[in-house]
């Protein structure tokens, strides 16, 4: 993603104004193209050389906003480090041990120090002299860079500008006019994945929520923007679909509205994959049924009703196989003790002891804390013993 200090808005009567750009525009697809190209040949440079040749080609621009974020983003691509055949610590020790022993017993000489310590580690001088601050920044070596089309660069571009503008939202609203019983669960189960805080809204749409926005929390600000947009691209494999972010801008917090729809220049790069199941859900699956023999965990592909204006989309079916019986779980993500309270209410009234909340105690939002039988807390992983237990308990219930 972009860094604010390369997104530059304009202002209309409130709103936030991106500065999108042409992905079939020619020019800047051949400006793509050269600087994917300059990352592919400096494979092997390190980044100090490789900064120089991107500079010849971006300070050539007065307004290079645009050619810094493309670099920003084929930077994102790329892995730099200090090459294996280079032990920096280890040259630093030797040779300067070996510096210090020949200032005592006789005359200094730069160039015989490296020449021994060279010959000891089987090095030429100037690798030897290269391996000394090999593990600097500046002088880390790229060794690997993922190519991408110069077309599918300029939409990553687009696509940034957005995601950078929502790390100052406090409120996101989505509006997805058509939505087809596979694409609601992919969009809940995604939410859920990125445990975003989510409200489900009155509409007459098949679904409007309010996400909470990063600025709107106490702490975990950065994380939770960075899952906030990571999830934003999901939105695209809708046919239609808007967005109105309430955003807090600059050093003065001021009320800015961010305002897109389906017909904004944007391609989400996500495989259009519908339901992911994280491997964290698969694990707990595996274990739970290899240790127990009654009861079987299944992936759940159901969303619960709760009311007009809650769901539940529980990640895991529970079956106990003599009775049949079925006990839903549902993990949560980051939550508040009033949004946690007011889903329970609306458990009991509608499931009954049919389904179980997980939720993971470091990702409390405020002060207070839950007090709660019903509400299985765990800090990291989910426990199959524990998870046994509470359906045992159900069972009898």
């Amino acid at each position: 993603m972009l860094t604010s200090d390369l997104v530059k808005v304009r202002f209309y009567k409130g709103e936030v104004k991106l500065p999108f750009i042409d992905s079939t525009d020619l020019s800047l697809q051949d400006l793509a193209k050269t600087f994917i190209q300059i990352f592919q040949d400096h494979q092997g440079f390190t980044q100090q050389e490789l900064e120089e040749v991107l500079k010849s080609v971006y300070t050539a621009f007065p307004n290079n906003l645009l050619h810094r974020g493309l670099i920003k983003l084929l930077r994102d691509r790329c892995e730099f480090a200090v090459p294996e055949t280079l032990k920096p610590e280890e040259i630093r020790e030797v040779l300067f041990l070996e510096a210090a022993r020949e200032r005592k017993e006789s005359s200094f000489s730069r160039r015989s120090v490296l020449e021994k310590i060279a010959q000891q580690m089987n090095l030429s001088v100037e690798t030897l002299e290269e391996g000394l601050y090999a593990d600097l920044h500046e002088q880390q070596r790229l060794i690997r860079f993922d190519p991408l089309a110069p077309a599918a660069l300029l939409h990553r571009y687009n696509l940034s500008l957005v995601q950078t503008v929502l790390f100052k939202a406090t409120q996101l609203k989505i509006c997805l006019p058509q939505l087809s019983p596979v694409r609601k669960r992919q969009i809940f189960r995604t939410i859920k994945f990125y445990q975003l805080l989510y409200t489900i809204q009155e509409s007459t749409f098949p679904l409007e929520l309010l996400l909470d926005g990063p600025l709107s929390l106490f702490h975990s600000t950065q994380k939770y923007g960075v899952q906030l947009a990571t999830f934003f691209p999901i939105l695209l494999h809708n046919p239609e679909w808007r967005i109105e972010a309430n955003l807090l801008w600059g050093k003065e917090k001021l009320p800015r509205l961010l305002v897109l729809n389906h017909h904004t220049p944007l391609v989400s790069h996500y495989p259009d994959t519908g339901q992911y199941v994280p491997p964290e859900i698969l694990e707990f699956k595996e274990r739970f049924n290899l240790k127990y023999s009654d009861w079987i965990a299944e992936i759940s592909e159901e969303i619960l009703e709760l009311g007009p204006r809650e769901i539940a989309v529980p990640d895991f079916q529970l079956r106990h196989l003599a009775s049949g019986k079925i006990i839903y779980l549902e993990i949560f993500g980051y939550w508040r003790k009033s949004a946690l309270l007011t889903k329970w209410e609306h458990i009991k009234q509608y499931m009954g002891n049919q389904l179980l909340i997980a939720v993971q105690k470091s990702l409390q939002l405020d002060e207070e804390v839950v007090q709660c039988e019903h509400i299985y807390f765990f800090r990291t992983v989910l426990i199959p013993k524990e998870i046994y237990h509470l359906l045992q308990n159900r069972l009898i219930s």
